[in-house]
């Protein structure tokens, strides 16, 4: 994402289910960042699945980086897990 040639911010996505989720953040990212020459960096993850062990890795993974000071990108979790749709859920109600 880019406003004009100066303010860029890289946006990279995943699955939690990807089995790359950690080597994306630590790799990924920042060759994406570097070559666009952008400010900014967020890892999104779209949790399509329950994996708290990745999810806790990747959170470990961001403290060891930042801890060896590197700029890390910052996380964000976007629910997708299945839901119920909320027409039946209120048919089941009446």
């Amino acid at each position: 994402m880019s406003k004009g040639a100066k303010e860029k911010v890289v946006v990279e996505v995943k699955l939690s289910s990807n089995s790359k989720l950690l080597d994306g953040f630590e790799n990924q990212v920042e060759i994406y960042k570097t070559s666009e020459r952008a400010k900014k960096a967020y890892y999104l993850v779209l949790q399509v699945s329950d994996h708290p062990d990745r999810i806790q890795a990747l959170y470990d993974l961001k403290n060891q980086m930042a801890g060896e000071g590197h700029v890390t990108p910052e996380i964000v979790f976007v629910d997708g897990m299945p839901k119920q749709s909320a027409s039946k859920v209120r048919s089941k109600r009446k």
